[in-house]
């Protein structure tokens, strides 16, 4: 189990990737960011917490003009 924060700066991203032995966890504290889950396309917003599966392709991105947290 991990835990952990980040900031996701406008235009920052993070490539498809999985992990075979571990669930994340996002919950959106500021701003919103475009979220990808098994080629599933998500806006989330502050307030919002999603669950990634263990074998899950997922990818996160800020497209928007303000950090994300």
């Amino acid at each position: 189990m991990m835990f952990g924060a980040a900031t996701f700066k406008p235009g920052q991203t993070v490539k498809t990737h999985k992990h075979d032995n571990m669930y994340k966890v996002f919950y959106i504290q500021n701003g919103k960011a475009e979220s990808i889950i098994n080629d599933e396309k998500f806006i989330v917003n502050k307030g919002d917490c999603i669950t990634i599966e263990q074998g899950e392709y997922h990818s996160m991105n800020n497209p928007f003009k303000k950090e994300v947290t």
